[in-house]
């Protein structure tokens, strides 16, 4: 899957939810994710996405780009494909991404 289709896929999702007011694929300030998503309610998330079949050090870097857009949202995400999740789960999964 490519970062383009994992945004689209992505994008879609939050799309279809119906406490979602606006997604947008860009932000105004840094650190810039791939997804920002506006809620009904004013809460913002933001959403860093990684395409498959990249070394283990892209997706440690798209941990780290969630964490810091945790300063700049009341949500953050790391959006990657499913079979990548699986490899990396055990170095990417925290309780607050």
């Amino acid at each position: 899957m490519t970062h383009n289709e994992v945004v689209q896929l992505v994008s879609n999702w939050f799309k279809q939810k119906s406490d979602v007011e606006i997604v947008t694929r860009f932000a105004y300030h840094f650190p810039m994710p791939d997804i920002q998503v506006k809620y009904l309610n004013g809460t913002l998330a933001q959403i860093e996405c990684k395409a498959s079949n990249l070394n283990r050090r892209e997706y440690l870097t798209g941990l780290g780009q969630a964490i810091a857009f945790c300063r700049h949202s009341d949500k953050s995400y790391l959006a990657l494909p499913r079979k990548e999740l699986e490899l990396m789960e055990k170095w990417l999964w925290t309780n607050f991404i």
